[in-house]
């Protein structure tokens, strides 16, 4: 693994690696519970709400996946690189991109 940043929430743990994939893991065993491949990396945290773990991979697409299960739930291109992760709030997850824009998506 290059690089990882955690999130933690209901028992698993959550990594997003630079260059690579989302896994997650059980946090008492620290067995794999799942993992989900990016097409090029991720580049920031995740962050993990309502049953959803947000990540942004380095193409410039955030993903939304089931938290329990890592099926991807939506693939939303943002069309630039991210610069911090996800958040929700409101109703709406609220990212930031190089291209010196908020983006900001309704939640379902």
């Amino acid at each position: 693994m290059d690089q990882s940043w955690p999130a933690v929430a209901n028992g698993l743990v959550y990594l997003g690696e630079a260059g690579g994939d989302v896994d997650a893991f059980n946090a008492t065993t620290g067995a794999p519970v799942w993992q989900f491949p990016t097409p090029s990396g991720v580049e920031a945290p995740p962050v993990v709400a309502n049953g959803i773990v947000y990540i942004s991979a380095e193409d410039g697409t955030l993903f939304a996946l089931n938290a329990a299960t890592g099926q991807k739930l939506a693939g939303i291109t943002i069309g630039a690189a991210t610069i911090a992760p996800a958040v929700v709030a409101g109703g709406a997850v609220y990212i930031g991109a190089f291209d010196q824009r908020l983006h900001a998506y309704a939640l379902p």
